[in-house]
């Protein structure tokens, strides 16, 4: 992620909004509405003028320092790191599998949920949709098991663990597996 895109982003929607021009006439009109005589500031009002303008720029600067370092966090998308299948000899109770998906900036916490995808002929398709089982599986990966996943790609990646590399993480979850899930429930 670059800081001319993270500049553009935080920036952009002020210049393009006007706010920007009307900012800039405002700053021109207030110069030539001052005569360039009989126009003095005192010492405490320069001071004032003087701290207010800093504590403003050290202000904007540590605003846009630590807002960087969300944006740079939240644009890198998670990834499955590792698949475990349930191993023969556990119970049929225990989940079918296990990912572990490195969070890349993402904060998740036991419950949330989330899809992963697959492109199969140039079209992503929801393979499956986990949650947080139990936390952290170490300092940058979490542990999640599946609330459903296809049958198809369980029987592929129990066959070859190296595809769940290949999946893709998104917060989005189809509607109609919304749906299914639901029903399931009832």
């Amino acid at each position: 992620m670059s800081v001319g895109r993270y500049l553009t982003a935080v920036f952009g929607g002020f210049v393009r909004s006007g706010w920007g021009l009307i900012t800039g006439l405002a700053t021109l009109l207030a110069w030539l509405a001052l005569p360039d005589k009989d126009v003095t500031l005192g010492r405490t009002s320069s001071g004032v003028l003087l701290l207010v303008a800093i504590v403003l720029v050290l202000l904007t600067i540590h605003v846009l320092v630590k807002a960087y370092g969300w944006f740079v966090g939240t644009s890198q998308q998670p990834r499955v790191v590792e698949f475990a299948p349930r191993p023969s000899s556990e119970s049929a109770e225990s989940p079918v599998c296990t990912f572990v998906i490195e969070e890349r900036g993402w904060k998740l916490v036991p419950g949330h949920a989330f899809g992963l995808y697959r492109t199969v002929q140039s079209t992503e398709v929801c393979i499956s949709v986990v949650r947080v089982d139990r936390g952290r599986h170490n300092d940058t990966a979490i542990q999640c098991i599946p609330v459903w996943i296809s049958p198809v790609h369980l029987k592929q990646l129990t066959e070859d663990p190296a595809l769940a590399r290949q999946l893709i993480v998104r917060r989005e979850i189809p509607e109609n597996r919304i749906a299914s899930l639901a029903q399931g429930l009832s």
